[in-house]
């Protein structure tokens, strides 16, 4: 029968974390000039991005495929000191 890897991976896997995600997120965006891709399943919610780092993003958009999306954010250049 084919899939008995997925279904024991799927098994092994801890359950999604929202929290996790954001912080992963938070530490990416710490980069400057980056493009971070984000692959999430179609339906899943979006990961919140903090307050105090939303003004990291310069731009984000979606590409959606027929079971998956990827979120692309691009963060903002580094300012000079």
């Amino acid at each position: 029968r084919s899939g008995k890897e997925s279904e024991l991976l799927r098994a092994l896997a801890e359950a999604p974390d929202p929290m996790a995600d954001q912080k992963l997120l938070a530490a990416a965006l710490h980069w400057p000039e980056v493009r971070i891709v984000i692959k999430r399943a179609l339906r899943s919610p979006e990961i919140e991005i903090a307050p105090s780092l939303a003004h990291r993003v310069a731009s984000k958009h979606t590409v959606e495929g027929a079971a998956v999306r990827y979120d692309v954010y691009k963060t903002a250049k580094a300012r000079s000191l």
